[in-house]
């Protein structure tokens, strides 16, 4: 018997198919394990260009430019590399086996955390009496670099993007770029130049950290008398904000570009976006809006006050059983459940906390205050009127709706949420919600052994990589353990049952003379703990011998 295909149209028809089934077609007959034997480069190569997003262009040989030592788990050729990505893929879903790592370099008091995985390093600001910046080596675990103790702004806010550091000092900022090849230490931008204190900072850590070094690059001034509350980070520009307006700088040439007065009635600044396209978001307490760098006009806005966001919303449902749940998975599958929603009339007071758009530029996220997440796929639609902002938008409600927000996060096809009452993935297709017409499936999961509510009320960030969730968490001198399975971070009983009564809790309101209705949410007092940097890995602890449908 002879293929009536030739091996080239073959190999593109293979390509198709869902990974699990090459290795179950191999098997059907001796013609198809012969061809496996013969074209499995090919094969897998095609495969891992499909599902994974690797280039066209890309060789084995220099896979390590695309994906990162972690991501990459041991590979040794394309067939084994396209079972790590699926199990690095099912393991996001809760399918696969994950375990848990305590980054000891990254310091006490952690407060905020940036990643690298591609270089493979973890960016830490901290707190406390001399608070630091550090730099750590996320597969060693060694600390590569750090500023001087004391250097930095208690609790500074740091924004990262390859290579640059940008951290707050009062209200300028900071920006700070790896040296990669010789001569980077002596560039830096010229219209806003690093002063004298960077530049002795750098000759101290760069002397105690002689491999891996980074030099100053700008110092970013705001107008006098003006005070920063939020910043954010979209490589080439970074924007700043206080409480009446927004300024804009060119990261390499450190040029002021403009200033965008957004007050109008506002309430207090809490986060900032800019998009490739040149929209800049603001979350504030009051509303989410857009604003055309074009024009300076708002071009997008919503108010915080709405008892449904989206035709589309969703809840969590409780799973007493826990189906699915795999003893050696740190992130549980959390039931979903989708309803067609009718507007409401009336005012629901809530806060917008917190705004992410996706790496494409296409997709914007929001966070209100009551564990409520807003995602709008193709925000575009709605400047352009295409669509109405209800139409489009996803709103999903992230547990019980008494419980406080505490961080979001966007990476992907992901989005991290931490609340009061966990840490959260949301996963979606967010680029088949072009049409609007089939509402799209979420996949939620749930990182069990992360439920101490006092714990929770202190995390201060949240991040996703490709390959894993990083956030801050309490911790003791001296944990007992620098990585673990995920059997020794198994949920508590008595916080899983309170979790699961919550879910069915109502919402609760003040209402006020005029009608309108406020959120009340909870947390727990303030309490200060050592926070040290954790991360979920979902890379693999092993592999099994063949692809299988998980």
């Amino acid at each position: 018997m002879s293929f009536p295909l030739s091996p080239e149209v073959t190999l593109i028809i293979l390509s198709h198919l869902p990974l699990p089934s090459l290795s179950a077609l191999a098997r059907t007959s001796h013609i198809w394990h012969e061809f496996f034997e013969t074209n499995e480069l090919e094969v897998y190569r095609n495969a891992a260009i499909r599902h994974f997003a690797i280039p066209s262009s890309a060789t084995f040989d220099n896979i390590e430019t695309v994906v990162s030592q972690r991501a990459l788990a041991g590979s040794t050729d394309w067939r084994s590399f396209c079972k790590t990505q699926l199990s690095i893929k099912q393991a996001w879903l809760g399918k696969s086996a994950s375990s848990v790592t305590y980054h000891a370099a990254a310091g006490e008091s952690v407060h905020g955390i940036k990643v690298d995985e591609q270089k493979g390093f973890i960016v830490v600001t901290t707190s406390g009496m001399e608070p630091e910046l550090r730099v750590t080596d996320m597969n060693s675990g060694e600390l590569v670099w750090a500023l001087p103790k004391g250097y930095v702004s208690q609790s500074a806010h740091c924004e990262y993007h390859e290579g640059l550091i940008v951290f707050n000092r009062g209200s300028d900022l900071e920006v700070w770029k790896l040296v990669e090849q010789e001569g980077d230490e002596q560039v830096f931008a010229a219209s806003s130049p690093p002063d004298e204190a960077q530049f002795r900072a750098a000759t101290t850590a760069n002397s105690a950290f002689p491999k891996r070094k980074f030099t100053p690059w700008a110092l970013l001034h705001p107008p006098t008398d003006t005070t920063i509350y939020a910043f954010h980070l979209a490589y080439p520009t970074i924007v700043a904000g206080s409480n009446t307006d927004m300024y804009f700088w060119d990261v390499p040439s450190g040029s002021f570009l403009q200033t965008i007065n957004f007050w109008a009635g506002s309430g207090e600044l809490m986060c900032l976006a800019l998009s490739a396209d040149g929209i800049a978001f603001v979350s504030d307490t009051i509303s989410l809006r857009g604003f055309s760098l074009a024009t300076g006009l708002c071009v997008f806005d919503i108010p915080s006050t709405q008892y449904s966001y989206g035709d589309n919303s969703y809840t969590f449902e409780a799973d007493e059983n826990q189906a699915g749940w795999l003893p050696d998975a740190i992130l549980k599958p959390q039931p979903v459940l989708h309803r067609l929603t009718p507007e409401i009339p009336g005012r629901l007071v809530d806060q917008f906390w917190s705004v992410r758009l996706s790496e494409c530029g296409s997709h914007l996220v929001a966070l209100l205050s009551s564990s409520r997440v807003i995602v709008v796929p193709f925000y575009r639609r709605v400047i352009d009127g295409v669509k109405s902002f209800r139409e489009i938008a996803l709103d999903i409600q992230v547990g019980s709706p008494r419980g406080t927000s505490r961080y979001l996060a966007l990476e992907s096809n992901r989005i991290g949420v931490a609340t009061i009452q966990g840490i959260y993935v949301l996963s979606l297709d967010l680029d088949s919600c072009s049409d609007n017409t089939i509402p799209p499936t979420i996949v939620a999961t749930r990182a069990a052994g992360f439920t101490a509510g006092i714990a929770l009320n202190s995390l201060t960030s949240l991040q996703l990589g490709p390959t894993g969730i990083y956030f801050n968490w309490f911790t003791w001198p001296d944990p007992v353990f620098q990585s673990v399975h995920a059997q020794e971070v198994a949920p508590d009983e008595y916080r899983e049952a309170a979790y699961v009564q919550a879910l069915s809790d109502d919402r609760i309101t003040t209402r006020a003379e005029n009608g309108d209705e406020t959120v009340q949410v909870f947390g727990f007092p303030h309490r200060t703990y050592s926070a040290a940097a954790y991360s979920i890995n979902l890379a693999p602890v092993s592999l099994t011998e063949e692809i299988e449908e998980q």
